[in-house]
């Protein structure tokens, strides 16, 4: 019996070895980044609710724009097990995104820039049981931050071309995105001042078919104070969106527009009617005539 003792111990350590092997192949880890400039107040907001974080094994990677506001100063100060500090001029949001993207070492990777926090201490420590590493990106729910209240911003699970061409997008707060998806896509295309991430998940979701997964959690809280919150950029907002359209779906383009127009408020007593009717067959052959003729009347 002693003989086969060697034999056991030798068997016993190879088999925990590759245990922890694989163990370590399948553990998915996670890289939060921040970007900033000249936000000294949101800055050290969004420090906190990640230092709060009951979970801390993670990446964190802070982008500070060569800010002359006390940012360099509270950069300077911060202290977390994991981090990569960059301090210097960009040429705008997604180029600061860029930038931590490139740092990153995590396998999954959330955008919380500076002004929005983390929802609860609780929240690292809940997604991570979730990823799994075979889906693209897992997206969960917003806080929109407003001096009154706060409203939850609820997304759909199943995302379609209507829901991103009318008004939807998915919320950077609160998502996870695959590391390696940029470097297979490429990365947030630097001409966008304010859509580059919604003409990066659009061009993912329907040109690459990326898988996407909606997670039932409060994720962070979003400062409404940012760029594509205010109301001034709407134009520039819709102006980039068009061109985002173009470039991913140039053959779709002219379908979009006919959407855009049957979408808005002014035809939508008409569509109601007509989709009263939808049950039949005819009714749904005249409501799609009625559509192309009503589209080129209002097409602006």
């Amino acid at each position: 019996m002693c003989c086969f003792k060697p034999v056991i111990i030798l068997v016993s350590v190879v088999f925990y070895t590759l245990q922890f092997i694989l163990i370590q192949i399948l553990i998915v880890d996670i890289s939060i980044v921040t970007i900033n400039f000249n936000n000294k107040a949101g800055l050290e907001s969004t420090l906190k609710s990640v230092s709060n974080q009951s979970f801390k094994d993670f990446q964190y990677v802070i982008v500070d724009g060569d800010s002359d506001d006390g940012s360099k100063e509270v950069l300077a100060a911060y202290n977390h097990n994991d981090v990569v500090k960059i301090s210097e001029p960009d040429s705008g949001i997604y180029n600061a995104m860029n930038k931590g993207i490139r740092a990153c070492t995590g396998d999954y990777i959330l955008f919380l820039n500076s002004g929005d926090t983390l929802r609860d201490a609780n929240v690292i420590e809940q997604v991570k049981p979730k990823l799994s590493g075979k889906v693209d990106l897992y997206y969960g729910e917003l806080a929109m931050q407003f001096e009154s209240e706060d409203r939850i911003k609820r997304y759909p699970e199943h995302l379609d071309f209507y829901y991103f061409f009318s008004t939807g997008s998915l919320p950077h707060p609160a998502m996870f995105i695959k590391k390696s998806l940029f470097y297979d896509l490429g990365f947030y295309r630097e001409k966008f001042k304010i859509v580059a991430d919604w003409d990066f998940y659009v061009n993912a979701i329907f040109n690459h078919a990326s898988t996407y997964e909606k997670m039932e959690l409060l994720i962070s809280n979003f400062d409404t104070e940012g760029i594509s919150s205010d109301p001034k950029h709407r134009q520039l907002l819709l102006a980039e969106k068009d061109e985002s359209l173009k470039d991913n779906f140039p053959g779709f383009y002219e379908d979009y527009k006919l959407l855009h127009t049957l979408r808005s408020e002014e035809n939508q007593t008409m569509i109601q009617i007509l989709r009263e009717f939808s049950d039949s067959k005819y009714a749904m052959k005249a409501f799609v005539l009625f559509a192309k003729v009503w589209a080129k009347i209002f097409k602006k």
